[in-house]
């Protein structure tokens, strides 16, 4: 999860990111793709939301180092999701929220919120205005 707090990437572009989408070596992932869950459980892959949806996001250093340890934990081939549940199948948004719905109250008083996104923005614009601020070491 991560990538999505530090890149800001919406819910459904993040669980559709295959690992061919990401350039270890220019430390880029490319969102050209979403997973929309409809209401009856179905799950459709289409482009972004927006013609602007379709973009290459910088990721940080220590965010090419992370993903490089879990694409090693993980081996797949490179049409395969990066981010998969417990028994390799696409992440689904309730089966997220269900995991942590103990940390839901804590979101609701810090961010207003419990909406995924809403939380992902918040916590990426946080954390990329403190690396901005944080004194050269």
């Amino acid at each position: 999860m991560l990538l999505a707090a530090f890149t800001g990437v919406r819910w459904g572009e993040l669980v559709a990111v295959r690992r061919c989408d990401l350039d270890r070596d220019a430390g880029t992932v490319r969102i050209s793709r979403k997973f929309a869950e409809l209401r009856d459980g179905r799950r459709v892959a289409g482009p972004p939301k927006s013609a602007a949806g379709l973009r290459v996001v910088a990721l940080p250093a220590m965010l090419v180092d992370a993903m490089k340890r879990h694409l090693a934990e993980f081996p797949a081939e490179d049409e395969e999701l990066v981010f998969r549940g417990p028994i390799g199948a696409p992440l689904r948004r309730n089966n997220f929220i269900d995991r942590f719905a103990g940390q839901r109250a804590l979101c609701r008083r810090v961010f207003r919120s419990d909406s995924t996104s809403t939380i992902y923005a918040t916590l990426a614009t946080t954390w990329q205005w403190q690396a901005v601020l944080a004194p050269a070491s």
